[in-house]
């Protein structure tokens, strides 16, 4: 939001959404994968990136392509250019793509799904998981905050009380009944 709130001060413009172009880039995108709802993020952002990038996806004849010579013209034909990385993104899983990538110095990273992030290595070496054994669904994990502060320490996560946990405590102290009727509404399963 930072680079929003400044273009509107500077320029007094309240400036329109812009999808996954970014003018600095191109291709810069997140592009379809093999496999069910499964994407990749890519972004080559200056000529070296670019001959890396044709590489990568075995298409060296871009390179000499007028339409995609430079920065410029990368991004005057980016529906061109988005096709020709969509065409090589879609019949590979997204794990390859970022791994070829990245491997070459091109910038790129797997959009993961919920499953991906409970096996992703780093979030586990950085403890990012806190685990509930004892619950109403049974055992699960939560994400704790992505950030640790050296000499900080964080609180234990803690579930919220089971319902009806805090009845007595509600009743008796806060609203004032006594212990019978809290009893008999419990007999009477008025509470759980």
């Amino acid at each position: 939001m930072g680079v929003t709130y400044l273009e509107a001060s500077v320029n007094g413009d309240d400036p329109q959404p812009k999808g996954n172009h970014y003018e600095l880039a191109s291709p810069h995108g997140c592009y379809r994968c093999q496999g069910e709802d499964r994407w990749c993020v890519i972004s080559v952002r200056n000529d070296d990136e670019w001959r890396n990038f044709c590489g990568v996806i075995g298409r060296a004849e871009l390179l000499s392509d007028t339409r995609f010579r430079n920065l410029g013209l990368r991004l005057q034909n980016r529906s061109e250019l988005d096709a020709i990385v969509r065409d090589w993104t879609q019949v590979r899983p997204a794990e390859e793509v970022m791994t070829k990538c990245q491997t070459a110095g091109v910038p790129a990273g797997v959009v993961q799904t919920g499953a991906d992030l409970l096996k992703d290595a780093q979030l586990r070496h950085r403890n990012y998981f806190s685990s509930f054994a004892d619950s109403l669904i049974g055992p699960f994990e939560i994400p704790r905050s992505g950030f640790l502060f050296n000499g900080m320490t964080e609180e234990p996560l803690k579930l919220p009380s089971r319902f009806g946990a805090d009845n007595e405590q509600i009743l008796g102290e806060i609203l004032g009944y006594d212990r019978e009727t809290i009893a008999k509404w419990q007999d009477e399963e008025v509470l759980t």
